[in-house]
């Protein structure tokens, strides 16, 4: 049985991938991440109708940052 856990990972899983069918496998720095970042936050803060779809992209974009960038653990 699929956890709330395993459904968030995988729309992330799907935003990752239509991030780099979209756009191609990119690897900006992580400056350029965490300003794209803060420019979905702000949309997911005018939007209430989509936030749930600006968050999906926050965390896609914050997950590319990680694969890029390393991703520390806890």
């Amino acid at each position: 049985m699929k956890t709330p856990r395993d459904e968030v990972y995988a729309a992330i899983d799907g935003e990752r991938d239509y991030q780099d069918a979209e756009f191609g496998i990119r690897q900006p720095s992580v400056g350029q991440e965490v300003d794209l970042i803060l420019v979905y936050v702000s949309k997911a803060i005018d939007d209430p109708t989509n936030v749930m779809r600006n968050v999906r992209k926050i965390a896609g974009i914050a997950v590319r940052c990680m694969e890029n960038h390393g991703a520390p653990k806890r």
